[in-house]
This record gives structure tokens, sequence and C-alpha cells, in this order.
């Protein structure tokens, strides 16, 4: 049976990260918005075969465990678990939009910078510590780069060798709103972000521009007007194939079997 490649997600409060995994995902199930969103550490087991994602739930009974299979469709089911469920770290196992992405592992983890919940950075840095990844990538957000919190954030990370001895994947994602302002363009938010690197002394690295909400707009098949119009104007700033290739260099990453 092939080796299982290990990919954590990781970044800041509202950097996308969830987004980001779902956009590869065949349906959109890890909880997105503008607030808190992952508060546990979330296994995601890629298995084409699957037509569904289930979620693995360990019951103790009669002093045993018991393992129990929930099926989860949308958003809202995974949504309903977590809210229901004192526990630290839950496993799904289903399918990927992507036939190369199979025998992958995601693992998407609190931001560590929610002063609200001192807990979140406590899950995070143990994930960190207890599991040997082959590869980690690090979510920004493009309309809020190169932040006092993104500089803690590679302190972290650099603690334990990454980016340093063992390359790291940027990913600058929402990089549609740059598109879709006229404040910085994408040349730009990519100078400042070599020059934030150099800076941080960050030096073993490969960057990804990406936009997860493109990718998750495309697969939807009942978008609303709102969604319609969205797309089509990304559609004239994003060059299907420039970002095509950027997507397929990412999945490249989660195939490779870095240490």
């Amino acid at each position: 049976m092939p080796s299982r490649k290990k990919n954590l997600i990781l970044g800041n409060v509202s950097s996308g990260k969830s987004t980001f995994i779902n956009s590869f995902l065949k349906n959109s199930i890890l909880p997105t918005s503008n607030l808190v969103c992952t508060s546990k550490e979330i296994k995601i087991n890629i298995k084409n075969k699957n037509k569904y994602f289930r979620l693995l739930e360990e019951k103790q009974e009669k002093n045993r465990n018991r393992k129990i299979k929930i099926k989860i469709e949308r958003m809202s089911d995974l949504e309903n678990f977590i809210q229901n469920r004192q526990v630290d770290s839950l496993t799904l196992t289903g399918p990927s939009i992507e036939r190369k992405l199979e025998n992958i592992i995601f693992y998407d983890i609190p931001g560590i910078n929610n002063s609200m919940n001192e807990k979140h950075k406590e899950i995070s840095m143990n994930s960190l510590k207890s599991n040997e990844f082959n590869n980690v990538f690090i979510i920004l957000n493009a309309e809020n780069l190169c932040t006092t919190d993104d500089t803690v954030l590679f302190n972290e990370l650099k603690r334990k060798g990454y980016g340093i001895q063992r390359k790291i994947n940027i990913v600058v994602n929402k990089i549609d709103k740059i598109y879709l302002s006229d404040e910085d363009t994408v040349e730009e938010i990519e100078k400042n972000l070599l020059k934030f690197l150099n800076n941080e002394k960050v030096s073993n690295y490969n960057i990804f521009i990406y936009s997860s909400i493109y990718y998750e707009l495309i697969k939807k098949n009942d978008l609303t007007k709102r969604e319609n119009r969205e797309l089509e104007v990304l559609k004239e700033f994003i060059r299907d194939k420039d970002l095509n290739d950027m997507r397929n260099r990412i999945i490249k990453e989660f195939n490779r079997r870095g240490k």
C-alpha cells in the first residue's frame, strides 16, 4: 500500500486555511467564515473511491472503544458535529476533486493568533510537535500580508527548522481580492513578501499565488446571481492557464515525500 503523504496546513485566523483545503475536495465540508472557524485539529484522509466524507468518532462504551462512522455531506453537518462535541481533533475520510491527490492527508489546525482562545495555539503547537509532516503549507492572507502576527507564525516555524533546514510552501491566498481592488498589484504583493521573508531570515521556501474562492465558485453547480457575477468578474482578471499551472504545482508539492 502506498505511503500517505502528510500535509500540514496552517496560518493565522482568517487566512483562508479551510477554504484552501475545500478547493481541493469534492465537497466543501470544512467550515469557513470571516470568524474563527477551525477550533480543532481536523485530519482529512483523501480516498477518491469514497462517494462522500465520513467522520470517524470513537465512543467509550462498557469499558471498550466503539468506532462510529458519521456521514458528512455538507458544511453544516460538520459544523453541527463540532458544536456538539468536546474533542480536540477530528478525522474525516473522503474524495478529492483531483484524481492526483490519492493517498494524501491534510491537517487543518487552528490559527495561532486568536487572542480570545489560547487553546487554539496550544492545539496547533502540539500538532507541530507530535506529527512528522512530509510537507508544510503556510496560508497567508493577500489582503493583510506581512503583519506582526505573520512574524510570530514564522518564528514558531523557524524554532522547529521550517523555512531554514526544511522547506515550507507559502500560499498567498485570496489573491482575487487584490485583482478586484486598486490598492496593490500582484507584483507588489510578491515584492513585499520577498522583502518580509528576507527580514525574517526565512530562506527555504516555495511561493504560490492562489485564489481558493475562484476554484470554489468553478466547482459549484448552483451559483447564486451574486456568485455568478463575482466569477465572471474574476475571469476577466485571472487567466485560467496561469492559475491552473499554479494549482498543479501545489498538487505536486502535496505529493512530495519531503521531510
